[in-house]
């Protein structure tokens, strides 16, 4: 496997993550940071937000490129809170990444994951979500960067997940950029 320690390519674009997996990387956030530090995110994930706002076709999304509000001096800041899309996310050849990072207008990238590895990731993630769902909670796709922002700002949303109502505002669904015109 190619991805290590400092390799960030694949943290330049659309995160998504499920509710309950936003809620984890708040509280791991909150316990690790300091207030500045968590001011600090919460600036990055509101510029981040905006800037996603502004997309408005399925083609920008696919072409965004800005760092994870997480990402910080190239490594993740919430590592052990990660959403399961990115502890599941692996390359065998950082080529590909480096490519899609520096072509976003290529929608030919191959990430050259190894099936079984990302079988076996999907099958872990459907599952958790599959158990969500059953449990009432919100099974909605959003993106990560946008949901944070939103996670740490307003505390309804966590009140709203446990309703088992949606966590986020319309704004933060993955693909919603794709809707608007």
């Amino acid at each position: 496997m190619a991805c290590c320690a400092g390799c960030n390519y694949c943290c330049h674009g659309i995160v998504t993550a499920q509710a309950q997996e936003v809620f984890f990387a708040v509280d791991t956030l909150r316990q690790r940071l300091s207030a500045a530090a968590l001011a600090g995110v919460i600036d990055r994930a509101r510029a981040r937000h905006l800037q996603l706002q502004s997309l408005k076709t399925a083609a920008d999304q696919a072409a965004f490129r800005t760092a994870c509000p997480l990402l910080s001096e190239g490594r993740c800041g919430v590592y052990e809170g990660r959403p399961l899309v990115c502890r599941t996310h692996h390359s065998m050849s950082v080529d590909p990444c480096r490519h899609w990072y520096e072509n976003p207008q290529d929608a030919g990238y191959d990430d050259h994951q190894h099936e079984a590895v990302f079988e076996t990731g999907n099958g872990v993630r459907e599952g958790a979500n599959a158990a969500f769902e059953a449990a009432g909670f919100d099974r909605s796709i959003y993106d990560f960067g946008s949901a944070l922002y939103e996670a740490l700002t307003d505390p309804r949303c966590a009140r709203r997940w446990k309703d088992g109502k949606k966590a986020f505002s319309p704004a933060c669904l993955a693909g919603s950029a794709a809707t608007r015109s």
